[in-house]
């Protein structure tokens, strides 16, 4: 499926987000704004769009494995740099650096280092006096009144009271399985199936990452894998997207692979070879020695945009009387073969780094992670839910916003896309207004 839009329209947008909640990172493609020169530099992604300016910081320090995998990519022949993340390298306005605690992913950061918008974007907002957040409060259904061209109203539960608002614009940015909740809950006289759902694609063409991995296992060398962020990674990019010949290996598409820090002293005590039991004694005796000699390889796997994979209302209800959201979702023959691909690459880098031991971590389940598409965006109502803004097709006063309008869900992070897709959307409603 098409974007309907270019990396062009949304490159300004990637870069005003990059600004607001700090990213660290190196440009591998620069092009000058005003002659279009194109210049290639080390240390950065090759296969990138080219980048109208630097990342705000420098990239985070390189980590012991990464380091490892870095030389062991370049004398395979590939490209590998130490990924972006929005992670605060340096000082960055008004926040502090990252002080590498390891404990990051998943976890709120004690001192801001970290681009999240309730560090980066939410105390400037509030500050404006221009938002207003109000807790405990649940979007339940939005309501056209008599005109299916324009919402109305939303109906809310605070505090166990039924509250419509009404207002002239409404944004509808609460994550996939919510988006798309709310649009079909929404049914009235003249969206019977749900608001933007006409043809049937609300829910539809949902998409998740899967992050195959491979585990290393190291003899006489420490990976002092809990020193430091997840972010501080080092990223090989060469079998992602088109950026290599597909030709007779019968999957279209690709993976990023990358070798992450952060592993935690509990969390990952059970990583052991086949063989190795994962109690007792012999358990024992392995994690003593080899707990800070292990790694891993992992890779962000694409995940096509299947019909017949969809997110639907359930029969059965919430807290609040409301259909749950269910995922249909399995992984297809196209990514079967891309994972396998995926794995050798995986294996021949791990041999050139030396490892004793590497064996496959194969995902044995979809996990819910990276979820997108469901409202995905397009230029013609037949094929979509959104256009290129978000504005739900039909609907002139309501956008969505959020990973759900992907039509398709790359082998990349999603957040950055979906924030510039969001500023894209902001600036569209401010015309408008």
């Amino acid at each position: 499926a098409d974007w309907p839009l270019t990396y062009e329209d949304l490159e300004p947008y990637y870069r005003a987000m990059e600004e607001t909640i700090g990213v660290s990172g190196r440009a591998g493609v620069l092009r000058d704004p005003e002659t279009s020169e194109i210049t290639r530099q080390s240390g950065g992604n090759p296969f990138e769009g080219p980048r109208s300016s630097e990342y705000p910081m420098p990239p985070l320090r390189i980590h012991k494995i990464g380091s490892t995998v870095l030389g062991a990519a370049e004398r395979l022949g590939l490209h590998p740099f130490v990924g972006p993340t929005a992670i605060n390298s340096v000082s960055y306005r008004g926040r502090p650096a990252t002080n590498y605690c390891g404990f990051c992913l998943g976890y709120g950061c004690r001192i801001a280092a970290k681009g999240s918008p309730m560090a980066s974007i939410l105390p400037e907002a509030l500050w404006t006096g221009n938002l207003e957040i109000v807790p405990d409060t649940i979007a339940v259904r939005f309501s056209s009144g008599q005109s299916p061209g324009r919402i109305k109203s939303v109906t809310v539960l605070n505090a166990g009271a039924v509250i419509e608002v009404e207002a002239s614009i409404f944004v509808l940015a609460a994550y996939t399985f919510e988006n798309v909740r709310l649009l079909l809950l929404s049914q009235d006289a003249g969206h019977p199936r749900g608001i933007g759902n006409a043809f049937g694609l609300v829910g539809k063409h949902f998409m998740t990452h899967r992050f195959d991995s491979l585990a290393m296992v190291y003899e006489d060398e420490y990976t002092n894998r809990f020193g430091g962020p997840q972010g501080q990674r080092v990223v090989v990019d060469d079998f992602n997207s088109e950026n290599f010949d597909h030709a007779g290996l019968g999957f279209i598409a690709g993976a990023q692979i990358f070798a992450p820090n952060e592993f935690h002293p509990i969390q990952d005590l059970g990583l052991v070879p086949p063989g190795v039991k994962n109690w007792g004694r012999e358990y024992r005796a392995y994690v003593k020695k080899y707990w800070n000699r292990t790694a891993l390889l992992m890779s962000n796997v694409e995940v096509l945009p299947y019909e017949d994979n969809y997110l639907y209302l359930h029969g059965s209800k919430d807290s609040n009387g409301r259909p749950n959201m269910v995922a249909k979702i399995s992984v297809g023959e196209n990514e079967e073969r891309l994972i396998s691909f995926v794995l050798e690459r995986m294996k021949e880098i791990a041999e050139e780094t030396g490892a004793k031991h590497a064996w496959p971590l194969r995902s044995m389940v979809v996990p819910s992670q990276h979820d997108s598409g469901g409202t995905r965006m397009g230029e013609s109502p037949e094929t979509s839910v959104v256009d290129s803004f978000g504005q739900v097709h039909g609907v002139g006063n309501l956008f969505v916003a959020g990973p759900s309008v992907f039509p398709t869900a790359s082998g990349l992070n999603p957040s950055l896309t979906a924030q510039a897709l969001a500023w894209r959307t902001a600036d569209r409603i401010v015309e408008r207004m």
